[in-house]
Parts: structure tokens; C-alpha cells; sequence
């Protein structure tokens, strides 16, 4: 009887990718965020704090986040998934939808509220 070797599988991209942009903004280079999946781009939207940048999206995709969208005056570029899927990977779950939007700033722990709870998470891929 053989041995069989164990499968290695490569961790999966879920929710957010950082791309280092180059661009002329500002005379220096920018850091921008790639933020893809419905539950992550909604949350980019809904935050007033978050610069928005491009968003790509299929038609569906646009239809959900339609209010969103209109509150935040922000025009999709409709794609079809195998367009966002060149860009982000096969492997990804986009949900027919991808955010490029600055990085928000960071936050120290003295500014956090004192009031509740705190919990960090780190490297979590499926919060479900």
C-alpha cells in the first residue's frame, strides 16, 4: 500500500487586496486598497470616511448597491464577472463587485472608545 502525500492548499483572498499604485497624485506615490466582494464595497460606501476611487461592478452587483452608490454620488463601470475575474484572480470572490479606494487612516489604540468592547482580528479569511 502507498503512502499518499498531503494536499497543500494555497490560502484563499477573500474581501481585500493592497495594491501599491504609482501615480503623479500629489507629486509622490499613492497606496491605494482593492476592496471586492458585496459585504466589503458596501461597507467602503457607507463609510464617510473612506476617499472612494473606482468602482467596478456587473449589473447586478450595481443594482444592490444602487442606493449606496447614489448617497456617495458614485458611477459604476459595469464589467461582466470574467472581467473582474482577470483582475482580481479565478480564485477570488468578488460578487461581481471591486472598490479602489485609499486606505483609511490608522487609528491608535488611545482613540478607540473605552465604552464597550474591543476585539482585533487578524488574518481572518471567512468570518462566517
Amino acid at each position: 500500500m502507498r503512502r499518499q502525500r498531503p494536499r497543500i492548499q494555497k490560502p484563499q483572498r477573500h474581501g481585500r487586496r493592497d495594491q501599491q499604485r504609482h501615480g503623479r497624485e500629489r507629486g509622490s506615490d499613492t497606496k491605494r486598497v482593492l476592496l471586492y466582494g458585496l459585504h466589503p464595497v458596501e461597507a467602503a460606501l457607507a463609510n464617510p470616511r473612506r476617499r472612494i476611487g473606482r468602482l467596478l461592478a456587473t449589473e447586478n452587483a450595481a443594482h444592490r448597491l444602487g442606493p449606496l452608490m447614489a448617497k456617495r454620488g458614485v458611477t459604476p463601470e459595469l464589467v461582466n464577472p470574467k472581467e473582474l475575474d482577470r483582475r482580481l484572480g479565478a480564485d477570488a470572490v468578488h460578487q461581481g463587485v471591486a472598490l479602489e479606494s485609499e486606505p483609511l487612516p490608522p487609528m491608535g489604540l488611545d482613540k478607540a472608545s473605552t465604552g464597550g468592547i474591543l476585539l482585533v482580528l487578524d488574518q481572518v479569511t471567512d468570518p462566517q
